[in-house]
């Protein structure tokens, strides 16, 4: 078509080239799209290992992660020594990007080093 609105004779060639250029403009925009909400789970990973307590105060029996459109989530059940140590856990698991949610907290005297339970999940913002 726009070959033919320039007058020229045999159109087809620069109408499929237009219509290339276009699927390629299109690929590349849903491409960057997909990567602006992308989580680098490293990244992630380390900043947990960071803000989380010692081995001595909790651990953590169950990790996954999982991502969306817009964001990402860690979800941790774990242990702790002290309802102390789950509140500073919480704590130290917020920040501008990590939004806790506590999901469970309990008590398990089945196990005397780490007889509280918790299962919380930290959402994650995706990087500006």
């Amino acid at each position: 078509e726009l070959s033919k609105k320039m007058g020229l004779a045999n159109t087809e060639p620069l109408d499929n080239l237009v219509k290339r250029a276009t699927d390629l403009e299109r690929a590349v925009a849903a491409i960057e799209a997909w990567e602006s909400t992308d989580v680098n789970w490293l990244e992630e990973l380390r900043w947990l290992s960071d803000q989380f307590p010692d081995a001595e105060d909790a651990l953590i029996t169950m990790l996954s992660a999982k991502s969306s459109r817009s964001s990402g989530a860690l979800i941790l059940d774990g242990r702790a020594a002290s309802s102390e140590a789950i509140a500073k856990m919480e704590e130290n698991l917020r920040d501008a990007r990590h939004r806790l949610q506590a999901d469970k907290k309990g008590e398990d005297s089945a196990n005397s080093k780490y007889p509280e339970q918790f299962s919380n999940s930290v959402l994650i913002s995706p990087q500006k």
